[in-house]
């Protein structure tokens, strides 16, 4: 148990397992960027907060402050951060979706270099034999198409077959919404 990490929010004492605050009801620990608040002094003041605990004490924290990064459009921070919740926890198969995510920079996978592309198929394959969850395909499906697709790359299964997949899984709208705002590219008409 840590006992010098205080709540983003009111500033309360707290301890690392807590996902929530018992003074002002606060989020401690995030699990998706939904749960995050949207200024950048709130994200800060959350950052700050996990850096009070040492890198490598709380998986739960060091996925948090990734997550943060990610949120903020700190992508070379994000990554990194993700990469050490990865080597820690090899099976955590959303800190490899947000760092496929964090790696394309807010940039579209269209204008992203190749070794780039191919690294992040690799983290969302390996997301997907985890934990196959719908959305993990549907971003997948969003590369193969911006990527693949528009530069005549054949890949197999196509962009189509993503997409199949990730409706057959099933996903949030909450989720879908997600992805794209963490993109920051604009829905393609193939959604």
């Amino acid at each position: 148990m840590v006992e010098d990490l205080r709540c983003p929010n009111c500033g309360g004492f707290v301890s690392s397992k807590q996902k929530n605050c018992d003074f002002c009801g606060g989020s401690i620990l995030v699990e998706s960027t939904r749960s995050l608040p949207k200024g950048s002094l709130e994200l800060q003041k959350y950052i700050n907060s996990y850096n009070q605990v040492s890198k490598g004490d709380s998986d739960e924290i060091d996925f948090s402050r990734a997550l943060c990064f990610l949120k903020l459009k700190q992508y070379k921070n994000a990554v990194n951060s993700f990469e050490e919740v990865i080597d820690r926890n090899m099976f955590n198969s959303d800190a490899y979706f947000y760092m496929s995510i964090a790696l394309l920079e807010g940039k579209k996978a269209f204008q992203t270099r190749k070794a780039i592309v191919d690294k992040i198929v690799s983290l969302l394959e390996t997301a997907i034999s985890i934990s196959d969850k719908g959305i993990y395909r549907i971003f997948l499906a969003y590369v193969k198409y911006d990527y693949y697709k528009r530069k005549f790359i054949n890949i197999s299964p196509d962009y189509h077959q993503e997409i199949n997949l990730g409706e057959q899984l099933g996903y949030s709208e909450e989720d879908f919404d997600e992805l794209w705002d963490l993109l920051n590219v604009s829905k393609p008409k193939i959604f």
